[in-house]
């Protein structure tokens, strides 16, 4: 075994130092490459146009003009915020949030706009009082024929042509 296998068998182990990395570089990149080793000349083609891994300039922090965060100012203030906010939050009212004070429901409907339910109710006690009109008006017809046939009416007049005849007979 020549020494270009040793140091590939080396180096796919992981074995290589720098420098013998550097030598499998130059034969791959040369014209001497044995037949047998032509295979792996891509793979080192390939690294031969790697870039060097610079690392950035390190920065140093610029001084900073601000003044630290001062955590015992900040926190009373935004519990002050906060009990604003709550006290906002808790006087301010919400009639969209709010439930109206009564709710009418009709037919499985619930009405809850004042204006609609007397409207309806108006309606219903309109037609509830037709109904009663109506159906109490046989009671009315027959109030009123009792009335006119009470016996003093009705024999009044009988009594009064008997009576004259009988002065006439006489």
């Amino acid at each position: 075994m020549n020494e270009i296998d040793k140091l590939l068998n080396d180096y796919f182990e992981g074995l290589t130092s720098i420098e013998e990395e550097k030598r499998l570089k130059q034969y791959f990149e040369s014209d001497r490459v044995k037949p047998e080793h032509r295979m792996y000349k891509t793979l080192f083609a390939a690294f031969s146009q790697e870039r060097e891994w610079t690392s950035p300039p390190a920065r140093l922090p610029r001084e900073s003009k601000r003044k630290p965060f001062n955590l015992k100012l900040w926190i009373p203030l935004s519990g002050a915020v906060a009990a604003c906010g709550l006290l906002l939050f808790f006087t301010t009212p919400f009639s969209h949030f709010q439930k109206p004070d009564y709710v009418v429901i009709v037919n499985g409907r619930h009405i809850t706009n004042a204006r609609e339910a007397r409207c309806y109710a108006d309606r219903m006690f309109f037609e509830a009082e037709k109904e009663m009109k109506e159906s109490f008006r046989p009671v009315i017809r027959a109030r009123q024929i009792t009335q006119n046939m009470d016996a003093d009416k009705i024999f009044e007049g009988v009594h009064k042509s008997i009576t004259d005849r009988q002065t006439q007979e006489k």
